[in-house]
């Protein structure tokens, strides 16, 4: 599996991002920082854009990502 999960704030900062993916010995890698970089929009219903980092190591495993997604916001209640 390949998957990328993000907490991004209104402001677009990225908080943290977990990576997973099999060739990562760990379950996952969790990133946070500036290196992870979101361009998009963030609305009450919606956030919609691109999230990615150009480079990065775990255990010498090394790894970069892009993703482009729309995904729906849900409110805590």
């Amino acid at each position: 599996m390949h998957a990328v999960v993000a907490e991004i704030k209104a402001n677009l900062q990225v908080l943290n991002t977990m990576l997973y993916d099999q060739a990562i010995k760990k379950d996952l890698v969790s990133i946070a920082g500036v290196s992870n970089k979101f361009e998009g929009t963030i609305d009450k219903k919606t956030v919609t854009g691109k999230l990615y980092r150009s480079a990065g190591d775990s255990d010498g495993v090394k790894y970069e990502f892009s993703a482009t997604f729309t995904a729906p916001i849900k409110r805590a209640k």
